[in-house]
């Protein structure tokens, strides 16, 4: 009860702490990830990006991006807790940490390219081993190229997925991912992950867009894995 104690005082603390730092104005710069998987964009300086992550058991997960040490560097934390919503203990994990350096803006004909570092797993936690049903990122690089098409972007990238446990060691990987603006309303959203030895999994999804700082997204993961699992997301960006 201790642990699921602090997860909402310190979940309070952030939906507080970012709505008394919003300020009027448009602060959402571009698709920071599509699902899952990363984009080569960043948080822009003085912005932030909030999110909840509503998934199975009834958990959830925070995640506040923001960008205050140095133009385009992003720095996070997230922190999730199962059985937040219905009943049963619930169950809260350490916070975990994200960063994304970008190293070129991009141009006409090339792509944008980021490297960073997340170690959010998600889906179920295993508390035996302390590992999620899916692995992190860990340390990634990215290249995005936007506006192949109207409202076409697509990105894709290698990643060290940091999950070393008695049964799954780290590896390099691929993914590759891809977003479709219909409208100023909604966009769909897809990607390919853990690309490694003919292994993979994809997700999918759409972004309703309520106002250019308040986005509603609907996703399913693993799509023909076997298991899918369906996620909500509800992200903000504002000002400092």
């Amino acid at each position: 009860m201790k642990k699921a104690k602090k997860f909402i005082v310190i979940l309070s603390m952030v939906a507080v702490i970012a709505g008394g730092l919003a300020t009027v104005g448009i602060c959402y710069e571009g698709d920071v990830e599509i699902i899952d998987t990363p984009t080569a964009a960043s948080v822009g300086f003085g912005s932030y990006d909030l999110s909840f992550r509503l998934y199975d058991e009834g958990s959830i997960m925070a995640r506040l991006l923001y960008g205050i040490i140095m133009k385009d560097l992003t720095l996070g934390i997230s922190f999730d807790a199962e059985n937040v919503v219905g009943s049963g203990e619930v169950k809260a994990h350490r916070p975990y940490l994200y960063i994304k350096l970008p190293l070129y803006s991009g141009g006409y004909k090339l792509p944008a390219i980021s490297v960073g570092f997340d170690e959010q797993g998600f889906g179920r936690y295993n508390d035996t081993d302390k590992h999620y049903q899916f692995n992190p990122m860990g340390f990634f690089m990215v290249m995005t190229k936007t506006d192949l098409g109207p409202g076409f972007n697509m990105g894709a990238g290698i990643n060290a997925d940091y999950s070393i446990t008695k049964t799954n060691k780290e590896r390099v990987k691929g993914f590759v991912n891809a977003s479709f603006t219909l409208g100023p309303e909604v966009m769909l959203r897809t990607e390919v992950r853990d690309i490694y030895n003919w292994n993979s999994y994809v997700n999918a999804g759409v972004r309703y867009m309520l106002t250019p700082e308040l986005h509603f997204d609907f996703s399913a993961l693993n799509i023909g894995g076997g298991d899918v699992e369906r996620i909500i997301r509800i992200s903000y960006s504002g000002c400092f």
